[in-house]
């Protein structure tokens, strides 16, 4: 069996450096396409996760129009005070039915961002075990549904946005 190997090899040894030839390049594309298919999950993850930064971004762009729109004060001395400032000093002077209206057209805005941080969290942070900027909207999220929250204001997307926030881990 020996002698004929070896008979075999040196007849056909051409044929043999084909054939392993062959197994190599084989071999070399294989390893090529499951880098290709890598390179595209990586894109296309990256593409997503840019996507929903920048959805969270506008969120929050939305949000802060909302917080800065001034509020006129109930004394009717002219003063007017936005939602941040009310925040920051819950004492100042306030027109609680103003501010019941503005929180209506901010819970809309807040339960998108809400959402947008929930879908986040599901196809971005699956893969990753800490992301600060994920921390930081987290954070605001937080704030403003204690703003809130202090005022008791309570409606259906302000429900939703809390549903999203226990699912994406945010506890508050």
């Amino acid at each position: 069996m020996k002698d004929f190997l070896f008979e075999f090899i040196s007849s056909n040894s051409t044929l043999l450096v084909t054939c392993l030839g062959i197994l190599a390049a084989l071999f070399t594309i294989s390893i090529m396409r499951k880098i290709h298919q890598k390179n595209l999950r990586d894109r296309s993850y990256d593409e997503l996760k840019s996507s929903s930064l920048y959805q969270i971004e506008e969120n929050l762009k939305d949000i802060q129009r909302v917080f800065d729109k001034p509020i006129k004060c109930e004394n009717g001395d002219g003063l007017e005070r936005t939602l941040s400032q009310l925040l920051i000093d819950p004492t100042s002077p306030r027109n609680e039915e103003a501010i019941k209206e503005t929180l209506s057209k901010l819970s809309p805005l807040f339960a998108e961002f809400c959402s947008n941080l929930d879908k986040y969290h599901d196809n971005i942070m699956s893969s990753k075990d800490y992301c600060p900027i994920f921390q930081e909207h987290g954070r605001k999220a937080i704030k403003y549904l204690r703003l809130f929250e202090q005022s008791n204001y309570d409606d259906i997307p302000l429900r939703f946005a809390k549903l999203h926030l226990e699912s994406a881990d945010i506890t508050y």
